[in-house]
């Protein structure tokens, strides 16, 4: 479940694209075939992908993944990071540093990489 959506991830990264948690788990329910994850939900799935690139490549795929409303990500993103000793003055400033190694790495990667 998290390769599906690392897959997803990256895809709307290679695009440099945003999803909101509801789109996420609209399209990580369909290539599954059924429904198994709700926006609210979805943060947890998207924590663990996280937690499988950022060692191996230094990046945060949720960095693409904001809140309908707010347009950014959810407190709960911002509070993930600071269990990585990211810290910031301005929420906005380390998102967008973020999102924009993300988009880095998506432009680089190959469709064949594992992640």
């Amino acid at each position: 479940m998290v390769k599906t959506a690392l897959g997803i991830l990256v895809e709307v990264g290679k695009k440099r694209r945003l999803i909101t948690y509801g789109q996420f788990s609209a399209e990580f329910n369909f290539r599954l075939g059924r429904k198994v994850l709700s926006p609210v939900s979805a943060s947890r799935l998207i924590r663990k992908a996280c937690l499988l690139a950022y060692p191996k490549f230094g990046v945060f795929p949720g960095s693409v993944v904001v809140s309908k409303r707010k347009g950014m990500p959810s407190k709960g993103y911002f509070e993930f990071l600071r269990t990585f000793g990211i810290s910031w003055s301005d929420e906005r400033q380390i998102w967008l540093k973020l999102l924009n190694e993300f988009y880095e790495f998506c432009g680089v990667i190959s469709e064949e990489d594992p992640l």
